[in-house]
This record gives structure tokens, C-alpha cells and sequence, in this order.
């Protein structure tokens, strides 16, 4: 099962990706919703592929960070931290395999 933890001020929140792509942002079309002034409205794309999951910045204000290196796009592992704006996310995907 593939998860991503956001790392909130009220403590750690769990999403299920079930979707093939899962839009990320600030905006209420976005299937998770970050409700934090540092995350752009349509900040980021998570998609599943062939290979695995795929993170990708949608022009966001404050970046896309994995594992703190600034990326556009980037394959995620199992236990990947992902940072947009000022929020935090680990990515929990075992079948990727770890770090």
C-alpha cells in the first residue's frame, strides 16, 4: 500500500494513493489538499508509472524538494522526504524498496 505522511502542526495525517495520478496543492480541485500559504495552489503531481512513482513540480512558488535537493521531477523510494513549501512529506512505498 502506498502512503504519503504530511507532517502537520496537529501531527502526522495518512493519505492513501489509490490513483494513477494524485494532484497535490492548495486548491480544493486538488485530490490532496494542503491547506498551508506555503504550498502553491497547484503545487505538485504524484504518478504512477511503469517503473514506480514520479513526483513533479507544477511551477510552484516555493519548489519541490526531495530529500532536500531541489528537483522538477524525480523518482520516489520508499521513505523519501518530500518538502513543499514549509510542509513535509515521507513517501512509504515498500515495493519501491528503501533508501
Amino acid at each position: 500500500m502506498t502512503k504519503l505522511l504530511i507532517h502537520e502542526q496537529a501531527g502526522v495525517r495518512e493519505f492513501e494513493v489509490v490513483d494513477e495520478e494524485l494532484r497535490i496543492g492548495r486548491e480544493l480541485d486538488n485530490m490532496l489538499r494542503l491547506n498551508d500559504p506555503s504550498v502553491s495552489r497547484h503545487h505538485a503531481v504524484l504518478r504512477r508509472t511503469p517503473e514506480g512513482y514520479v513526483i513533479q513540480d507544477k511551477n510552484s512558488s516555493n519548489g519541490l524538494y526531495v530529500n532536500d535537493e531541489k528537483v522538477e521531477e524525480k523518482a520516489l523510494k520508499d521513505g523519501d522526504k518530500i518538502t513543499l513549501g514549509q510542509l513535509q512529506l515521507t513517501f512509504q512505498n515498500p515495493a519501491s524498496g528503501g533508501a
